[in-house]
């Protein structure tokens, strides 16, 4: 079992910007190719006053997943 904590400060940032948000779980999953990943989005201290960022991340990293054969 592979454990990654994906860096917060993508969610955190002024611009939120899906596309850097998704190469950076694919950057992952391709690294971790035949490994069982958990992915663990912990630390984000800031959402810029918008809550939605972190149930959206938990969206994208979904359809990240698909694309990798996951769930």
């Amino acid at each position: 079992m592979f454990c990654r904590k994906p860096n917060p400060a993508l969610i955190s940032a002024d611009r939120w910007d899906e596309d850097a948000i998704r190469e950076d779980l694919r950057a992952t999953l391709r690294m971790t190719q035949g490994c069982a990943v958990e992915l663990v989005m912990k630390d984000a201290r800031t959402l810029r006053d918008q809550p939605w960022r972190l149930g959206r991340w938990c969206d994208i990293a979904r359809e990240v997943c698909a694309e990798f054969g996951f769930g």
